[in-house]
């Protein structure tokens, strides 16, 4: 029963930051500043979501899309 318990801690704990991804914007790709374009962040694997988070230079200009 401990084992059972203490894994399903283990898990619960785990699961929520398991897909969380710091994504760095860099805007200013050959498409604009669009949110939903991958090139505009660093890694461009794709765009910020719930979860993750997003850091911005000082200034900065995004295209609601």
């Amino acid at each position: 029963m401990k084992v059972k318990s203490l894994f399903a801690l283990l898990c619960a704990l785990t699961a929520g930051g398991a897909c969380a991804v710091d994504y760095e914007w860099v805007g200013g790709a050959s498409s604009g500043a669009r949110w939903s374009e991958p090139s505009n962040w660093r890694p461009s694997t794709g765009c910020p979501g719930a979860g993750d988070t997003a850091y911005f230079p000082v200034s900065v200009t995004i295209d609601d899309d």
